[in-house]
């Protein structure tokens, strides 16, 4: 099978997230967090820093998970963008769901507080993706933040959220993209090499 241009993986997910209704999502979402809860020990999560992402409408729900890791004693740090033109982004502390946030770029909530963490400091990153492959490619929005940003962190676990219909056989990537070391749909767990 031919990889998948990144363009119609978009246009392919898109329309399907388009059918997907309020329900289907969170019900889809709650078996992604059953199986992240599966898949992980406590002890992989307590205590350590981990980056997530807010979720926008109809991507897996990450409101969940952001409850379980702080349950489970992790610090949480989410991007906020820094430099649009440069498509540079940081992670910032944000332990409160509901008044750690605000408005950011691209309609996205980026944290409140200032308190960074630096890159080498993290021990875990869950990365938003619009497809994601079996071969742990990743594809994004567009714009590239994400592959700037993870180009240098070689030694942590990065893991892709997805419902099942956003990951494909193989995606004709770029030599920029960077891949995942796990991808948790509600159906399975595809892990790298």
């Amino acid at each position: 099978m031919k990889p998948i241009l990144p363009d119609s993986i978009r246009k392919q997910v898109f329309q399907f997230r388009d059918q997907l209704d309020n329900e289907q999502c969170l019900f889809k979402s709650a078996q992604i967090l059953e199986n992240f809860k599966n898949f992980f020990l406590l002890s992989e999560l307590s205590k350590k820093k981990i980056a997530c992402y807010r979720s926008m409408e109809k991507e897996v729900q990450t409101n969940r998970i952001h409850e379980y890791l702080r349950d489970c004693g992790a610090s949480l740090y989410y991007p906020k963008i820094i430099d649009p033109y440069q498509k540079k982004m940081q992670f910032f502390s944000a332990e409160d769901w509901d008044v750690g946030f605000q408005d950011g770029y691209f309609g996205v909530k980026e944290p409140v507080s200032d308190e960074l963490c630096h890159p080498d400091d993290l021990d875990l990153m869950i990365v938003p993706g619009v497809g994601f492959s079996k071969k742990m490619q990743r594809v994004g929005y567009g714009q590239g933040y994400y592959d700037r940003y993870l180009e240098s962190l070689l030694e942590i676990k990065k893991i892709g959220l997805a419902f099942e219909f956003q990951v494909f056989e193989s995606i004709k990537g770029n030599s920029w993209d960077q891949k995942m070391s796990i991808i948790i749909s509600e159906e399975r767990i595809y892990e790298g090499e």
